[in-house]
């Protein structure tokens, strides 16, 4: 990928960042997310990456599935097995979950506006710009920038569970990026191991949906429909 193709991805994936958490409205979040997948790839590819280093080789669907399947499941067992322990389990109460939208929010919105645009760019477009055209290895930087991007989304999920002190803020948002860091990390090692995006995906996408709906079913136990 040329240095000038570099530059436009990492920017406009910076700028994209800020618009998407603090300008866009909810319903357009799915197709305008799905569009700056698109670009992304076509931008990557305009710059000389194939598909092969972008983990969306054909003949490496079956092993991301196998890798996918094994690591969506042992993250779903993992979220399920820490709602039950007293130490870890409010860390699942989002008020974002209280509103009914559960297969919407997880069979749709996360998968097709989240997963999609954060794998195509992270363990694909930015990942092959940092193995600047060697082989595919795990990246430590994509992982750090992997964590820097969800800076913006903790400080919208804090303001809608109205958490304002000052200092717990700041640890939640610290503790957000080493957690998505190491994260982006274990799906990197994923997306090399099978060589394809679809095993980061389907473990991406187990992480969040499983964590959502335990989210819904705690709000739904607190809150019962009368």
């Amino acid at each position: 990928m040329s240095e000038w193709y570099n530059r436009i991805v990492f920017v406009g994936l910076g700028a994209w960042n800020v618009v998407v958490n603090r300008h866009l409205p909810e319903r357009h979040y799915v197709p305008a997310n799905l569009a700056v997948a698109s670009a992304t790839y076509l931008l990557a590819r305009a710059g000389g990456v194939g598909n092969s280093d972008l983990g969306l080789r054909a003949g490496e669907v079956g092993g991301g599935l196998r890798w996918g399947s094994g690591g969506a499941g042992l993250v779903a067992a993992g979220a399920l097995a820490a709602s039950r322990q007293a130490k870890t389990r409010d860390l699942f109460d989002d008020a974002r979950a209280a509103s009914g939208n559960t297969a919407y929010e997880t069979l749709l919105r996360i998968p097709f506006g989240t997963v999609v645009l954060e794998e195509v760019a992270f363990r694909g477009a930015l990942a092959a710009l940092a193995n600047r055209g060697g082989p595919c290895r795990v990246s430590v930087p994509t992982a750090a920038v992997f964590g820097l991007w969800h800076v913006l989304p903790t400080l919208e999920t804090l303001n809608i569970n109205g958490i304002f002190d000052r200092k717990t803020r700041v640890l939640a948002v610290c503790g957000s990026v080493a957690a998505t860091a190491v994260a982006g990390l274990a799906l990197d090692t994923l997306r090399v191991r099978s060589r394809s995006l679809l095993a980061p995906m389907l473990t991406h996408w187990s992480a969040n949906a499983v964590s959502y709906a335990i989210a819904a079913r705690r709000a739904g136990s607190r809150h019962p429909t009368q």
